[in-house]
């Protein structure tokens, strides 16, 4: 029934109609209250092929949080400053090497822009490599990107 009368409205009117919609909230609501939506949480000692992990800095530390190990690891000394490249090691070392080849395997770094006079993600004239990602660039072939793969990633993931 909303679809029906959607299809009729431009976009700020179909927002107002979709917000107002008590039936579709009432049915979201049931069905997210429903056992069968529910996703079953795997065991301790279940084999979980795909989960996440994170690793941040701790008291000058390189700590790895991975719920499936019930408690922090360390990996060694490591900065603030330093914990990029200290976490890509731990990655290349003890994570790809485990599954050299895999391609179940992604990273993801939530930093903030490096360096207090960052272009944030501006390209130099001429389209060559901005001095700022260097850095980023490094780390990204540490963990064995190639260069032209990192630098052409940090690059789209800046606009």
């Amino acid at each position: 029934r909303f679809f029906a009368k959607a299809e009729k409205m431009n976009p700020e009117e179909a927002g107002r109609a979709l917000a107002d919609a008590s039936d579709l909230h009432e049915a979201s609501e049931h069905a997210a209250r429903s056992e069968k939506a529910q996703t079953k949480t795997p065991g301790r000692d279940d084999k979980v092929d795909g989960h996440f992990v994170v690793f941040v800095e701790v008291d000058g530390r390189v700590v790895e949080l991975d719920g499936c190990m019930g408690f922090p690891i360390d990996h060694g000394a490591t900065s603030a400053a330093g914990l990029l490249q200290d976490a890509a090691r731990v990655i290349q070392t003890e994570f790809m090497a485990r599954a050299p080849g895999d391609p179940n395997f992604s990273v993801m770094a939530l930093a903030p822009a490096s360096g207090a006079g960052s272009s944030g993600g501006a390209r130099p004239p001429g389209g060559g490599a901005d001095p700022a990602y260097e850095g980023q660039v490094d780390s990204l072939v540490a963990m064995g990107f190639p260069r032209e793969q990192a630098l052409e990633a940090l690059q789209r993931a800046a606009g």
